[in-house]
């Protein structure tokens, strides 16, 4: 499985300073459960997955994530779909919580636009928050 959506969201949690950056980053995602019911006629599916990335700064800094994510694949009117999750996440550095929401952006289902909140809860996180947007670009099993 690739990795989720909100790969890049985890990544941004590992800048000290309120700034925007880019990244690179290579992610992995294990499915561990999927929980998929009808609510008004339509499929809402639950997954559940351990997460790994790797990101590198701009600059070169390097960090390794791990964690656990539940997402939540939501039916739309129009053929489009938006998504919700929550992931717990640690590095070297500390521990900390990224909520987010994803939709769609077109029909096929190339592309979706996401944003989310980043909660710190131990160490150099602790106390921290923040905010992200990303787009991406989806593959067939996104």
């Amino acid at each position: 499985m690739k990795a989720p959506l909100l790969s890049v969201a985890i990544l941004v949690a590992v800048i000290p300073q309120a700034k925007a950056e880019g990244f690179t980053f290579t992610g992995t995602g294990q499915v561990t459960d999927r929980v998929t019911q009808t609510v008004g006629g339509k499929l809402v599916t639950t997954t559940y997955s351990t997460v790994g990335d790797q990101a590198t700064s701009a600059t070169g800094t390097k960090s390794s994530l791990t964690g656990s994510c539940a997402t939540q694949t939501l039916p739309w009117s129009r053929g489009q779909e938006a998504g919700s999750g929550s992931c717990q996440l640690a590095d070297a550095s500390g521990s900390f919580v990224v909520s987010f929401a994803c939709i769609k952006l077109n029909i096929e289902k190339t592309a979706a636009q996401c944003s989310g909140t980043l909660i710190g809860e131990t160490a150099a996180y602790k106390g921290r928050t923040g905010a992200i947007t990303w787009q991406k670009a989806l593959s067939a099993d996104a």
